[in-house]
């Protein structure tokens, strides 16, 4: 059996009477570089969200890790990164680093050791 990172099993998402996701299946294997490539409408962003846990699906489930994306464990494991700028401008990047850090639950320890190291990691470049 192969060692999937992301296996979705007949994912369905609905927004009202639109079927945005129908009955889809894909694994992604361990080492394996994967793309959804589609038009505009078809459904890669809402497939990233079941994927990332941010949408529930209508039916079907995705696993990543080994886990259901509904596991809490796995939440501080997925990032995702939409194609909209994600940063407010007006804050420095240790400021973004910090508000995000703590909107995601991470301890203030934490956020501080992350915000620092962006910021003289940033120094740098």
């Amino acid at each position: 059996m192969a060692d999937y990172v992301v296996e979705a099993r007949g994912l369905v998402q609905r927004y009202g009477d639109l079927v945005a996701v129908d009955g889809l299946d894909f694994m992604v294997e361990k080492g394996e570089v994967y793309g959804l490539i589609g038009p505009n409408g078809s459904g890669k962003t809402t497939v990233i969200k079941l994927v990332c846990g941010l949408l529930k699906p209508h039916a079907g489930s995705v696993r990543v890790l080994g886990m259901q994306v509904a596991d809490p464990k796995l939440s501080h494991q997925i990032g995702y990164m939409p194609q909209e700028i994600a940063i407010y401008p007006d804050l420095t990047v240790h400021d973004n680093v910090r508000f995000f850090g703590e909107v995601y639950g991470l301890s203030k320890k934490e956020v501080e050791k992350r915000s620092s190291w962006i910021s003289r990691s940033s120094r740098s470049l």
